[in-house]
């Protein structure tokens, strides 16, 4: 682990030496720094000032995180621009997509430290480029592993374009906005590993398995057309963390109301400012981590009183437009129901009850509670089993589609 802490450090502070400049006559470079208008942010980001150089980055550490440009190729020759990235303990997906639709280029960053990534455009014309963030942010926890370790972070330093390609005006491509908050399988924990993925590799490097976009917050965004807001993060509990007690110093003191306000998860400060990020939709996949794998799992009472504070909290966040709020439980296998420890449908009673008190309290909130059964009509167990029980894209793609139809009908979207 200290070497690992070692590499944070270093990865940390070195900045490619071409983003302390903002133009290059030799190659007819024109270099965007992070906070130009025309490249746009999707999830919670903050400014950061490089130290000597006083040029601001972006980082980002909650997954789904993404950054966003619009180019247009217009020269025969070069058609070529660069994205400068500092990559830590995180995996990075690309996707050029041309104004018409049509996917162009589609890659998977998932080398650690500076990334000067090139793309070069074969043709002219109109492109959306896309780089988002698949990892959760503390994929060592936030405990001892956070100390010896550190987390995963994304760091934008600058998009450099050649002759040929300049960034435009960012035009959104959608009005709607939903957040995702919950857990593991929220956090696309183990969607890219398979049930032969040995035990220390998904637990000690989650990094390299874990694949938000192919989870559920990616696959309802994608399907409504929608900007989202992650804030997931494995073994997450609202009133206690998975383990409880026994796990705190690896999982860490923090549940998800502690961690729910933070622009960057690791840090508690700066506070994120919600009027930079209006949802329509939140749903919200806790409760699970409360009672699961717990040996002391918390009383009923207690579980709902946490439960109706944190809706409040999350109500509270945007007074002007409160948001509908959908609480989901279940998601399991057949398998789970026979495991004790971690039966994904064991603690739904609780959570339905928590999800319908709360309605019953406050009938001028429009909230809502969904079960996700876990008898194998949606997760079968067969062929959508990933790494540590957890469901991979297949199984995270069958419980999208059957929510999909129910969020339409409780929102009115086509």
């Amino acid at each position: 682990m200290k070497i690992l802490s070692i590499l944070a450090l270093i990865v940390t502070v070195m900045i490619p030496p071409f983003a302390l400049s903002t133009s290059s006559p030799l190659r007819k470079r024109r270099t965007y720094l992070a906070d130009d208008r025309r490249i746009h942010y999707e999830g919670r980001w903050d400014f950061i000032a490089q130290e000597g150089t006083g040029i601001n980055i972006a980082q980002a550490d909650w997954g789904c995180t993404a950054v966003h440009f619009q180019v247009a190729a217009f020269h025969d020759s070069s058609r070529v621009f660069s994205v400068s990235l500092m990559s830590i303990f995180s995996r990075i997906s690309v996707k050029v997509t041309r104004f018409d639709g049509k996917v162009v280029h589609e890659d998977i960053i998932d080398q650690f430290g500076p990334v000067d990534y090139q793309i070069r455009l074969k043709t002219k014309g109109k492109y959306m480029v896309s780089f988002r963030k698949l990892t959760q942010p503390a994929p060592f926890g936030y405990g001892i592993g956070l100390e010896l370790a550190g987390s995963s972070r994304v760091q934008l330093i600058n998009v450099s374009t050649r002759r040929g390609v300049r960034l435009m005006q960012y035009k959104p491509q959608t009005t709607r906005r939903i957040q995702f908050i919950g857990a593991s399988d929220m956090a696309g924990f183990c969607v890219d590993g398979t049930p032969d993925t040995p035990s220390d590799v998904a637990t000690q490097a989650s990094f390299m398995v874990t694949n938000c976009d192919e989870a559920l917050p990616g696959l309802i965004s994608e399907e409504f057309n929608a900007e989202t807001s992650v804030q997931a993060e494995s073994g997450i509990g609202v009133f206690q963390n998975a383990l409880g007690s026994v796990n705190a110093s690896l999982l860490g003191p923090f549940q998800m109301p502690e961690l729910f306000p933070r622009t960057i998860s690791v840090q508690e400060e700066p506070v994120y400012d919600s009027s930079l990020f209006e949802p329509d939709l939140v749903v919200i996949s806790l409760g699970g981590n409360d009672f699961n794998n717990n040996p002391f799992p918390p009383e009923v009472s207690t579980f709902i009183d946490a439960y109706e504070n944190f809706l409040l909290q999350v109500l509270d966040s945007f007074p002007e437009n409160p948001p509908t709020i959908v609480s989901i439980c279940g998601q399991g296998s057949p398998e789970d129901l026979l495991n004790p420890f971690n039966n994904r449908c064991g603690p739904c009673p609780f959570v339905e009850e928590a999800a319908l008190a709360f309605q019953t309290k406050y009938p001028d909130t429009n909230t809502h509670y969904i079960f996700v059964t876990c008898d194998g009509s949606i997760v079968t167990g067969v062929d959508d089993i990933g790494c540590e029980s957890h469901k991979n894209a297949l199984g995270q793609s069958r419980v999208a589609e059957f929510l999909v139809p129910q969020l339409k009908d409780i929102m009115g979207w086509e």
